[in-house]
């Protein structure tokens, strides 16, 4: 019995190990624009996890954007979020999933991270921010930056 928990213990943890997930490193975008960022995972089934957006500005809190729900294509928004500034979709065929950010201004300048469902966290310059208990793995991050043309 204790030979059988400690594979099944390994064997967690090795198909663990072997999820990824990469988005783009930056973008950098128009006043007004329409902004699109990516994420692509892998090393799991892409459809099993609900799949969120977090954008954070520096000295400010974490703003959890919202997440899909990859297999019904289901979304949810804070209701502060909720008039259409962002959408989140995702392609199953691809495996990745996007943020859309409408009339991009300023206030959208801003380290954004995609997160699947479970415990993530990341460390900055000080201390260790913990999104919550429901993100597993968090990818790197995007920095979009807006500039007057």
């Amino acid at each position: 019995m204790i030979v059988l928990i400690g594979s099944l213990l390994f064997f967690s943890l090795e198909v663990m190990s072997d999820v990824e997930m990469v988005q783009q490193k930056s973008k950098t975008a128009k006043y007004g624009e329409y902004v699109k960022l990516w994420c692509a995972a892998s090393g799991y089934k892409f459809t099993d996890y609900n799949l969120a957006w977090l954008k954070h500005v520096p000295g400010k809190e974490i703003l959890y954007i919202g997440y899909i729900n990859p297999h019904s294509g289901g979304t949810w928004y804070p209701v502060s979020l909720r008039g259409g500034k962002f959408t989140i979709t995702a392609n199953n065929a691809e495996s990745t999933w996007y943020l859309y950010i409408d009339n991009a201004d300023f206030e959208d300048s801003a380290v954004y991270y995609c997160a699947r469902e479970a415990h993530c966290e990341y460390q900055s310059s000080a201390h260790t921010h913990i999104f919550s208990a429901l993100f597993s793995q968090c990818s790197g991050s995007s920095l979009l930056a807006l500039q007057y043309f």
